[in-house]
Formats: C-alpha cells, structure tokens, sequence
C-alpha cells in the first residue's frame, strides 16, 4: 500500500503498488471497484480532470510527467514545470498532501521545492524552502530488456551524496508544515510553515531529531523518533521551543 484518499462519496481509494491496483472500498469495508493502473504511488484530487484516476506516477514512460489522469482512452500527462529544474524521472520521487479546494501540494524527496497546485490540476505557485536544495544529478537510469515487458523494474539512481530535503508536509488552517531534513546543524528536527503563496511564516525546531512530523488536524503537531525507544509525541505548536 501507498497512498489513501477519500473519494467525494466517502469512499476510500487505496494504492496498492505490488499489485498496481487502486481498490475502493465504501464507508463500511465494502468493496465498490478495483482497477488496475500500473505506476501509481499517489492518488491527486478528482478535480484534476473528473471520470479519470489521477495519480502521481512512480515512472513512466514520459519523464516530464508530474501527475497523469487515466481512463480507458489514452492518459493525459501534466508536464513538470520546467521552473522545478528537475533531472530526468526525478519527478517521480515527490509525494503530496490533497488540499480541501480540490488542490494540492507537491514536495519531494531531493529538493526544497514546494509545488501548490490548483483545483484543475495546474500549477497555482513553486517555491523554494529556507533551506535551497537543488535536484541531484541521475546516475543511472536502467530500463529492463524489451522482452521482459516489466516496467516495474525501472531504476533511476541519485547521486549517493544527494541530500534528503523535505521528508512529509501536511496542511492545516491554509498554512504548509514541511518537515525539513536538510544538512544543517539542525537536521531532521525542523519543521518549516509557510503560507499557500510560499511566504515564509517561520520554523519550529523541535527539541530531537524526529523521523516523522505531521500537523494534525486540531492543529498540534505528532512526531515520530526512533532512536533507542520508538516514541510518538504530541506538542502543541506554540509550547516547541
């Protein structure tokens, strides 16, 4: 499993990535459909273009793709903007956070660079963390032998001394939380907030290094650490020093 959204029914969609599937069970556990959409991590707003699946894909065979909508006709491709700067299928290693105007925001694994995007899928505004990290360079790119017809075993390697940049965002009050590695002295222990146009409203510093923060919705934030003991914590944002 990857990824879980609600539908505007109150149904929950789940992706499922061993088994390229997205399943939709109603309120009560019941099963309403399964499909199979090979290479979706994510599930976007139905907004983005309504009767498809829109998905945030993990390859595909356009390497510009942000996001891709399917249906039984041909998919339709939303090109990465080319103001992310991104290397070739680095696209793909971005996660993202369903806004409640049927939009969305974007962050990925190895960049500061935030993407907030509309309610038809198109990019509202991109910016940059406190903290720049650009995209590193690919590696290697390895796709399987035509005859094994397995496009699942595509691998896109990083630089190895790439940086991790935001690990999760969540959204609360129309403020952006990113929980921001980075490679300060700080690392791993900020959580940077910003407005939905990307202005900056501050960083909170938490008082460990944490593998997880997330903004709940009543507003206080949880933290996972893993060192020695896994610990789960709840804090209220104006009480971290």
């Amino acid at each position: 499993m990857m990824d879980m959204e609600f539908d505007a029914s109150g149904n929950l969609m789940v992706v499922d990535v061993d088994q390229a599937r997205i399943t939709v069970v109603d309120p009560s556990g019941n099963l309403v459909e399964t499909h199979r959409v090979p290479g979706a991590t994510q599930i976007m707003p139905g907004t983005f273009h309504p009767g498809h699946w829109t998905v945030m894909p993990e390859s595909s065979a356009r390497d510009d793709t942000l996001w891709v909508s399917r249906a039984r006709e041909d998919p339709i491709y939303l090109a990465t903007p080319a103001a992310l700067g991104s290397p070739k299928s680095l696209a793909a290693e971005g996660w993202a956070t369903n806004l409640a105007d049927g939009g969305a925001v974007v962050h990925f694994r190895w960049s500061s660079k935030i993407v907030v995007l509309d309610s038809s899928g198109r990019v509202r505004t991109i910016f940059d963390g406190i903290e720049p990290l650009s995209f590193p360079e690919v590696v290697q790119d390895v796709e399987p032998p035509p005859r094994m017809n397995a496009t699942s075993m595509r691998v896109t390697r990083m630089d190895p001394k790439a940086v991790t940049a935001t690990l999760t965002l969540s959204v609360h009050a129309s403020r952006i939380y990113v929980f921001f590695a980075g490679a300060t002295d700080h690392a791993w222990r900020m959580v940077d907030t910003y407005r939905m146009d990307g202005g900056y409203l501050g960083t909170y510093l938490l008082p460990h290094r944490a593998r997880d923060a997330v903004v709940l919705s009543n507003g206080q934030l949880a933290t996972l650490e893993t060192q020695l003991i896994p610990t789960v914590r709840i804090w209220k944002l104006d009480e971290l020093p």
